[in-house]
C-alpha cells in the first residue's frame, strides 16, 4: 500500500503516514518486508505494546455526556463478551447516533474509521483498545483477548469464538 493510499484510509497527509511509518519502524512495531519494498507489521511486538504500554502513552478521560460513537462494551465484537448494564462511553461525533460519556479517542480518524470501515474488525480493535486504556482488571483482560484474536488471526471470521 502506498503512502498515498495509507494517508487517505487513515485521514491523514501523506507526510503524516509516512513519518508515523517511520516512527513505527524505529520503535520496531513494523519491518522491512524481505524484497525490501514494503513494511509488514511485527504482531507480537504490536500486541504488546498495546497490552502493557498505551493507557500509559494514551491516557483517556471520561467527558460530558454527548452524542457518538459506542466504545468499549458498545462495540461489535465485545458487546456480546463483556455484558454490563452501563451505558457505554462514546466517541464524540455530531453524526454519531447514540449518548453516553464522551471517551476522546487515540486519534481524531478512529471514529471515522470504525463508521466507514466495511470490517467490524476495525471498529472492535479500536474499542479494545480503549478497553486496556480506561478499564479494570477484567477488560483490559477481555481487550487483550479481543486484540490478540484480530492481530493473530485477521483472516478468521470475526464472530467464531464469541464467548469470554
Amino acid at each position: 500500500m502506498s503512502y498515498a493510499v495509507l494517508a487517505g484510509r487513515l485521514q491523514v497527509s501523506q507526510s503524516q503516514a509516512y513519518t508515523s511509518a517511520v516512527r513505527a519502524d524505529r520503535a520496531r512495531l513494523l519491518v522491512r518486508s524481505r524484497e525490501r519494498t514494503a513494511l509488514e507489521p511485527l504482531t507480537d511486538n504490536i500486541l504488546e505494546f498495546l497490552v502493557h504500554g498505551v493507557r500509559y502513552a494514551f491516557p483517556a478521560e471520561p467527558g460530558p455526556i454527548t452524542r457518538g460513537l459506542p466504545t468499549l462494551h458498545g462495540a461489535p465484537l465485545i458487546s456480546d463478551r463483556l455484558v454490563t448494564e452501563a451505558t457505554p462511553p462514546v466517541w464524540p461525533t455530531a453524526s454519531g447516533k447514540a449518548r453516553g460519556e464522551a471517551l476522546e479517542p487515540l486519534h481524531k480518524s478512529v471514529t471515522h474509521l470504525a463508521m466507514t470501515s466495511q470490517n467490524p474488525r476495525d471498529y472492535a480493535a479500536f474499542a479494545a483498545v480503549d478497553l486496556i486504556r480506561v478499564g479494570g482488571a477484567r477488560e483490559r483482560k477481555i481487550g487483550q483477548a479481543v486484540l490478540q484474536e484480530l492481530l493473530r488471526h485477521p483472516n478468521d471470521d470475526p464472530h467464531a469464538g464469541a464467548a469470554t
